[in-house]
């Protein structure tokens, strides 16, 4: 008789088999069309998601506006925004000040350029080298990520 404790499970070896048709591996088309039908999946469950969220936000802001008091604070509050914003630009109007405003917009559009410029550069690096890392003058080592989405072709022409 074997020596077992009763305390450890048994291992028993066994062997997986496929009964009926043998599975065949996934061709890439196959994984072409799974990988389709997961972001068409996903695309509807992203429209669903926002569309409920839409709605919820509605109902709470109806409800917020549905509040006298609050409807009252939030109409004096639109009002003080109004004369701010009309005493903001009669101040940008000051010829320093106007200078000043449009070296900021500049600047943000440079900035904006310099960072797709170095997007590609950092995808390029990536393609060459095969690395998703890149170390920076400083020896930090940094990521590269990618980020991918969706935009209509029909908003893109507008």
């Amino acid at each position: 008789m074997d020596n077992d404790n009763s305390d450890e499970p048994k291992v028993i070896d066994a062997e997986v088999v496929n009964i009926g048709e043998e599975a065949a591996p996934a061709t890439g088309a196959d994984t072409l069309l799974n990988l389709t039908s997961l972001i068409q999946n996903y695309l509807g469950n992203i429209a669903r998601m926002k569309k409920e969220l839409s709605e919820q936000r509605q109902m709470l802001e109806d409800s917020f506006n549905n509040d006298p008091k609050f409807k009252e604070l939030a109409d004096k509050a639109k009002e003080a925004n109004k004369v701010k914003l009309a005493l903001k630009k009669q101040i940008l109007n000051q010829p320093q000040l106007a200078e000043l405003n449009e070296k900021i917009k500049e600047s943000k559009a440079e900035l904006k350029e310099a960072q797709e410029i170095l997007s590609s550069y950092l995808q390029d690096f990536a393609k060459q080298t095969g690395e998703t890392q890149f170390e920076d003058a400083n020896g930090e080592i940094n990521q590269i990520v990618y980020i991918a989405k969706l935009v209509k072709i029909s908003s893109l022409e507008k």
